[in-house]
Parts: C-alpha cells; structure tokens; sequence
C-alpha cells in the first residue's frame, strides 16, 4: 500500500494478488474537495508497482476502454473492471471523509 497527503488531497493506492493467477488488481485514489476519483486496473503481477507519483495512475487520459482498466471521478457511480473471469466492482463517496468500496468475484 501506498498512502499520501498533502493539504489538499490525500493520495492511496493499494495491490491485492489474485491467488492462483498471473494478475492482481490496482487501485489508486485520490480525495479532494469536490473531486474524488479512482482508478482500478487489472495488471500481470510482474508489472505492478507503486509510483510515488500517483498522478500517472490518476491521470484520465492515460485510461483506454478496454475492460481491463477504469478511471472515474466518485460521481460517475459504481464502476466494473474485468479480466478473464475476475470482476471487480469500485466505488468512492464524494464526502470529505471518502470511503472507497471493492467487490471482487468470478463469473
């Protein structure tokens, strides 16, 4: 896990390794007033890492539309990244005390 704050933003991101896979999923997120967003990917264990600068991870551009990858701001809802037969499903409230929530499945 990597967590940051500043005076105005607080910063984390987090890797969970899918037991008996070859990938883990990533989550990054970043809190500020008025516009918490996140990020999730799924990624080859091999190529997860933590960057100190999270603003790539969180950098809407830097997302395709692939299934594999989402980024959003806490307003856009509930949403679902997939690989294979993993799931997830992310969401963040827009409060100042964000929560961020993660289901992960198989389909």
């Amino acid at each position: 896990m990597f967590f940051a704050t500043g005076k105005v933003s607080i910063e984390a991101a987090f890797a969970y390794e899918i037991e008996s896979t070859d990938v883990g999923l990533l989550v990054a997120v970043k809190a500020q007033k008025g516009k918490n967003k996140f990020a999730a990917v799924f990624l080859p264990v091999s190529e997860i890492m933590f960057d100190a600068d999270l603003d790539k991870l969180l950098d809407q551009d830097t997302w395709g539309y692939l299934l594999t990858q989402k980024f959003a701001y806490a307003k856009d809802g509930e949403q679902m990244v997939q690989t294979r037969n993993i799931r997830a499903n992310v969401t963040m409230t827009e409060d100042q005390k964000s929560q961020v929530k993660i289901l992960l499945y198989t389909v």
